[in-house]
C-alpha cells in the first residue's frame, strides 16, 4: 500500500501538541516534502488548532492544503503583519488549492494578508506557463480569534501584476482562480483584492470590515470577474478593469 509521505509525517504528531507552540517549522517541512514528492502534492491537516508564531515559507509548487473542515482545522497566525499562506511560482505548472479549513488572526495581531496567490513573471514563451492558472479556494473561513485589536489587511489577494499585457505568447495576469463557499471578515483594506486577475470566479461572503471599504477591490486591468455574493460589493480602482458580472448582471 502506498502511503503519501506528507500525510504520514503529519500522523506521527498529535495536533493538540501544537496548541500554544509554533507549528511553522513542521508546516514548512510538510510543504517541502509534498513539493518534492513524486507521488502527491497534497498536505492534509487533521482536526486541531495550529499556531504559527513565525511566518511560514512561501509555497512554491501546486500544493493542495486541505483540512478536516471549517472550525475543525484552524490555522492561527500569531505574529504581526506579513503574509500567512503564500503560493508563488514553483516547479509545477499552475494549479494548487486551499480547502476545508479556517484561517484566524490571533488576538492582538494585526494587518498582513491571510492568503496571497502570486503569478510571477514568465521568462520565455517557449515553455508552458508557470502562471498560477486555476487555483481553487473552497470551503474556507478567514476571520479573527478576538473582536478587539485583531485584524487582517486583506483576506485573499490575487496578484498577477508581474505578468503584463502585450507580450506575444505570454499569458498576462493571474488566471481563472476559483473562490467558492468562502467567508472573510475582519479586514482593514479589503476582503478580496484582485490585482491584474483574469477570469476569477468568486462565490463568497464578506463581513465585519474594519476599514472604510467592504468587499472586493478590482485593480490593474483585471478582467472577466464573476461575483456571486449576498454581501461582497466591489470597487473598481482603475479605468482599465472591465467585464464584471455581479449576481448574474453585467456591471462594467
Amino acid at each position: 500500500m502506498n502511503i503519501n509521505l506528507p500525510i504520514l509525517l503529519l500522523l506521527l504528531f498529535s495536533p493538540a501538541s501544537y496548541a500554544q507552540s509554533d507549528f511553522t517549522d513542521s508546516f514548512n517541512q510538510l510543504v517541502s516534502d509534498a513539493c518534492n514528492s513524486s507521488v502527491s502534492r497534497t498536505v492534509h491537516l487533521q482536526h486541531g488548532d495550529y499556531y504559527f508564531r513565525t511566518p511560514p515559507k512561501s509555497i512554491n509548487c501546486s500544493l493542495t492544503l486541505e483540512g478536516d473542515g471549517i472550525g475543525s482545522t484552524n490555522l492561527i497566525r500569531s505574529y504581526q503583519g506579513s503574509t500567512f499562506l503564500y503560493w508563488v511560482r514553483g516547479n509545477d505548472h499552475s494549479g494548487g488549492a486551499l480547502k476545508n479549513l479556517t484561517l484566524l488572526a490571533d488576538a492582538n495581531t494585526n494587518k498582513g494578508i491571510a492568503v496571497i496567490i502570486e503569478a510571477t513573471e514568465d521568462e520565455t514563451n517557449l515553455d508552458n506557463s508557470f502562471n498560477r492558472h486555476s487555483f481553487i479556494i473552497n470551503n474556507v473561513t478567514i476571520g479573527r480569534i478576538a473582536g478587539a485589536n485583531t485584524s487582517w489587511d486583506h483576506g485573499i489577494y490575487l496578484d498577477g501584476s508581474k505578468n503584463p499585457d502585450g507580450r506575444v505568447g505570454f499569458a498576462p495576469g493571474i488566471r481563472m482562480t476559483m473562490i467558492s463557499n468562502t467567508t472573510i471578515s475582519g479586514t482593514n483594506v479589503s476582503q478580496i483584492y484582485l490585482n491584474k486577475a483574469r477570469g476569477p470566479n468568486i462565490q463568497a461572503d464578506c463581513f465585519i470590515p474594519l476599514g472604510s471599504f467592504h468587499g472586493i477591490m478590482i485593480d490593474n486591468a483585471t478582467q472577466g470577474v464573476k461575483i456571486d455574493s449576498r454581501s461582497c460589493p466591489f470597487k473598481v480602482l482603475d479605468g482599465a478593469s472591465n467585464t464584471i458580472m455581479e449576481n448574474g448582471v453585467y456591471k462594467k
